[in-house]
């Protein structure tokens, strides 16, 4: 039919020409069939691809907002960090696997429990940059020791790098951790533990007692300084 609808629209005069078209319409509904499906297809994937990545990226910022504030005192829900997820400090990877960083939060949760008091107040801000796919997080504490005395203030700043291909976590970077307004290392407590110390990727050096003791000569008496004196003179 779209064939005699372009024939009848050509001037008689040229056959040729309409030959031509009638080949080249031919050609094109013989190409189309096959080159449309092929790009809806593409576009379908594309499209659930997107789909598929914004619903991850929605599960792990709910995730992470709901399990941050608990993190001193909770398990958190692991399901939405990469199995190869790692975590680090501004001077490097500290440790890297699902395992090793599940670790490392558990003794975080068993210090909190030994040391802090059930009232610490704990709360936390969020700031997502969607272009970077990071989310910042800054979490900000009132401490309370169980050994009394007066309560400490702890912030903590991280930044969650997510995976542009599954919407999960895959980098852990704490970009600062204030204690009464001074910085400290968290990971050197963390370092010194037999639980982490054969993954540990790039911990500092943790000074023993034996290092932070000064080296001081025997104590001598009285009666030792005067018999040297004796003997001098």
């Amino acid at each position: 039919m779209a064939t005699l609808l372009l024939v009848g629209c050509l001037p008689a005069a040229s056959p040729f020409a309409a030959n031509r078209v009638i080949q080249q319409t031919a050609r094109n509904m013989d190409c189309c069939p096959l080159a449309m499906p092929q790009g809806r297809e593409e576009l379908e994937k594309r499209k659930r691809d997107k789909q598929f990545l914004a619903v991850n990226i929605g599960k792990t910022l709910d995730t992470l907002r709901a399990d941050i504030p608990n993190a001193l005192h909770e398990q958190p829900d692991l399901s939405v960090f990469k199995a190869n997820v790692r975590l680090s400090d501004p001077s490097g990877v500290k440790l890297q696997g699902i395992g090793m960083y599940d670790n490392a939060l558990r003794l975080l949760r068993t210090l909190s429990s030994i040391a802090f008091h059930n009232s610490t107040e704990v709360s936390a801000r969020f700031f997502y940059d969607e272009p970077r796919l990071v989310l910042k997080a800054k979490l900000n504490a009132q401490i309370r020791m169980k050994t009394g005395g007066d309560p400490q203030y702890l912030s903590i700043v991280s930044y969650y790098h997510l995976c542009e291909s599954t919407g999960k976590v895959q980098h852990h970077v704490v970009d600062r951790v204030d204690i009464d307004g001074t910085e400290v290392d968290p990971f050197h407590l963390l370092a010194d533990r037999t639980a982490l110390s054969e993954n540990w990727l790039g911990a500092p050096a943790v000074p023993t007692s034996r290092d932070t003791i000064p080296a001081t000569r025997p104590a001598r008496s009285f009666l030792t300084d005067k018999r040297q004196l004796l003997r001098r003179s």
